[in-house]
């Protein structure tokens, strides 16, 4: 979706994805620490700049690429918007950049600001414990499987559901802002 939103916090910033992203954005999608957790990529860049193309023409979808002193290190958006509810994902962070805790609360920040959603939904392969194990660690709640959720590989895997409501936001959030300002400090030291 065409927007400019962006939002700065934590040591990082969240800015629309541009064309100009596509190879970034393959490189990033076909690490191999990546292949098997997230959705099937193509490995060429003109086809990524082709998806980026329909995706600026989409509504209810907002895609960024996370930096750190104006250096890409990630992607993450919110997606699917319907009913005041949307999906937060496309969520990938540099392996070696502490960038992942001040991203997520980033995208719920706009998610229940200036999108004025009322619940963020996340879905994460079973295989990928760690990012199971950090939704559950960041707050959200658990909401069950999604049976055949995503193509991976070629073959259709199951997804692990989360939510987390506005409601319960400001209360998360607040627990979450010392280990945010712990990742900030440690992104100036990363880079």
């Amino acid at each position: 979706m065409r927007h400019t939103l962006a939002v700065d916090g934590f040591g990082v910033r969240l800015r629309p994805v541009t064309v100009a992203d596509a190879a970034y954005i393959v490189q990033l999608r076909r690490q191999p620490r990546v292949l098997g957790t997230v959705g099937d990529t193509s490995p060429d860049v003109q086809a990524q700049e082709q998806w980026i193309d329909r995706y600026l023409d989409r509504d209810g979808d907002y895609y960024f690429i996370v930096e750190v002193a104006g250096r890409p290190v990630g992607t993450i958006g919110a997606y699917g918007i319907a009913d005041g509810s949307a999906e937060w994902g496309r969520w990938i962070i540099e392996e070696a950049v502490p960038a992942a805790l001040p991203s997520a609360i980033l995208v719920h920040d706009l998610a229940f600001g200036p999108l004025g959603l009322r619940e963020l939904r996340g879905k994460v392969v079973p295989s990928n414990r760690r990012v199971i194990s950090f939704h559950r660690r960041f707050g959200a709640e658990d909401a069950g499987i999604e049976k055949n959720g995503v193509c991976i590989g070629g073959a259709s895997v199951d997804l692990v559901c989360f939510r987390m409501s506005s409601q319960n936001w400001p209360q998360v959030r607040k627990k979450l802002e010392p280990a945010a300002a712990v990742a900030a400090a440690a992104l100036t030291q990363a880079l």
